[in-house]
């Protein structure tokens, strides 16, 4: 015998007295319903005894009900030529201590947890949970921000975290999932020396140290370099014009590097045809690997004033090296990756592989110098759709962050590892 789905219906009684009266009501409705199929031999069930044992043909009902009763036996006998009512009682749940949840439950919590915060609150529970979501594959944390004064602010949640440091150490900023400090003992630095320009430094110990900015003009100045990425394990740097260069190192870390460039020109790719052509926008670039492409991104920002700065648009160029010299191309899409941009560090994740994150979305934050910075540490942050072009903000409504001190490095992506 086979059983399938003929109807189903629910709906909200009002003006009920009691829960048998509710029960009653239904079962009213159930059996109007069921004549209006046509079906003739049926079994009713219920949950409710009374109402069972009310609706006995063989019984006499002389409760306050018995009318509402009496109407329903009669289309009874009526519609159906043959006809039951059951009762279906359902044994008590027996639950056993929160600690004997199922992994595959505890991993289905663990996936709809876009803050890193809930996780390790999950976490700590106790130890089943710890070690069984340690075993859980699930989607890495939304990243935090880092704010100048050390802590860190949560999207999810808009909460601010605070982790101690070593004594002696000061905090320097991030990039990916690693903290950058200050101490007596400095081993390396990428360092940022305006809004401009980067210097990038490598220090040994015991050995060599040396930096660079880039390699001598016919003037016999060095173009200003203005990101770095890397790509297939290959250091590629890009000028204020676009020119883009292919580092090499050599062995030896003390040798000079040699830059090749590999792309001369930024090509026919000025302010985006949406924006308007009679305003000057300022300009920043990011140069980012994503999903085995280097991409360059323009972000434009326009400002009544110095201090009303705020981004209108973006342009998404690709570097492409299969022709020589290789050449930017346009991009409208992101291959189902989002992108989270930094002038300290830009990082491109599947959109699957980060909790929260949307794909095809770039996640831009103020990390030019602003005064306003300290005030606001989340204006001009935002999220960039690149398939449309829309632009909406970061965190919807007000995030309690207290104000901050303005520091060099300004607000940094840090994204913890899943392990935590």
């Amino acid at each position: 015998m086979e059983g399938n789905l003929l109807c189903a219906r629910a709906g909200r009684i009002e003006n009920i007295s009691d829960a048998f009266a509710a029960e009653a009501v239904a079962m009213s409705q159930a059996i109007s319903t069921t004549a209006e199929l046509g079906l003739v031999r049926v079994e009713f069930e219920t949950d409710s005894q009374l109402l069972a044992k009310a609706l006995d043909l063989r019984k006499v009902d002389s409760s306050a009900y018995a009318a509402v009763m009496e109407g329903m036996e009669y289309q009874l006998k009526l519609w159906f030529s043959k006809f039951s009512i059951s009762t279906c009682i359902m044994k008590a749940a027996q639950f056993g201590p929160w600690s004997d949840l199922p992994t595959v439950l505890l991993g289905l919590v663990l996936k709809r947890l876009d803050s890193l915060a809930d996780r390790v609150r999950l976490r700590a529970v106790c130890h089943p949970w710890r070690s069984n979501s340690m075993l859980q594959n699930v989607p890495l944390p939304f990243p935090w921000l880092t704010l100048t004064d050390g802590t860190f602010l949560s999207i999810p949640g808009s909460e601010v975290h605070r982790m101690p440091l070593p004594d002696g150490a000061r905090w320097h900023g991030s990039i990916d999932n690693r903290l950058f400090l200050i101490s007596n003992s400095l081993v390396a630095a990428l360092i940022i020396g305006n809004c401009y320009s980067v210097d990038m430094c490598v220090v040994q110990p015991r050995a060599t140290t040396y930096s660079f900015r880039g390699i001598r003009t016919a003037l016999g100045e060095p173009p200003t370099l203005v990101e770095l990425a890397f790509l297939d394990g290959r250091l590629y740097v890009v000028s204020g014009f676009f020119k883009l260069f292919v580092v090499d190192f050599g062995e030896k870390l003390g040798t000079y590097p040699k830059m090749k460039c590999v792309i001369d020109s930024g090509g026919d790719y000025g302010t985006p045809q949406y924006l308007s052509k009679k305003v000057l926008y300022g300009l920043s670039q990011y140069l980012v690997e994503c999903g085995g492409r280097l991409l360059m991104v323009q972000r434009f920002t326009h400002s009544q004033g110095f201090r009303n700065s705020h981004t209108v648009g973006f342009n998404v160029l690709e570097a492409d090296l299969r022709t020589n010299p290789g050449q930017w191309r346009t991009v409208s899409d992101l291959s189902g990756h989002a992108l989270f941009l930094g002038k300290q560090s830009s990082k491109s994740l599947p959109a699957g592989e980060c909790s929260g994150s949307q794909e095809d979305c770039i996640y831009f934050i103020c990390d030019y110098p602003c005064p306003e910075s300290s005030a606001e540490p989340l204006r001009d942050a935002g999220i960039y759709n690149v398939r449309n072009g829309t632009i909406m903000p970061l965190l919807s409504g007000s995030p309690a962050v207290p104000q901050r001190q303005a520091g060099q490095w300004g607000l940094t992506w840090f994204f913890p590892p899943e392990a935590i």
